[in-house]
């Protein structure tokens, strides 16, 4: 790249171009295969409650004002699940609390949208 000329690499360049460039319909970054059964899953999940749920991964104690050093140790309050009513670091949640994940959601219509497409197996 270092030895083409300059101006030839911008010339070619997509994005200083006026013309568009063709995009998918829909973009899915691991294109797969998903079954009838999954799909059949997803949208009785969704048709529960309009929208999925999944596990919790991580929580932490809302902000409090009033924190001092000498509340935590000087030492213990800048590691991570110091574990006092101060501490905002996040930690595992293990009390099986649910959330909405965009993570999930991503995973969930990424499924779908393979569907759409007609990679079903």
């Amino acid at each position: 790249m270092k030895k083409i000329d300059k101006n030839k690499l911008l010339s070619q360049s997509p994005l200083l171009s006026d013309e568009l460039c063709p995009l998918p319909k829909y973009y899915t970054h691991c294109p797969r295969l998903v079954t009838e059964k999954e799909i059949s899953n997803l949208m009785a999940q969704v048709k529960k409650q309009g929208y999925w749920l999944s596990d919790l991964p991580s929580t932490s104690h809302p902000y409090r004002c009033g924190w001092t050093p000498d509340l935590s140790g000087k030492e213990d309050y800048s590691r991570k699940m110091v574990g006092d009513d101060f501490d905002t670091s996040p930690y595992p949640c293990t009390d099986g609390q649910q959330c909405i994940s965009v993570a999930a959601y991503i995973k969930n219509m990424m499924a779908l949208i393979a569907a759409l497409e007609g990679n079903v197996k």
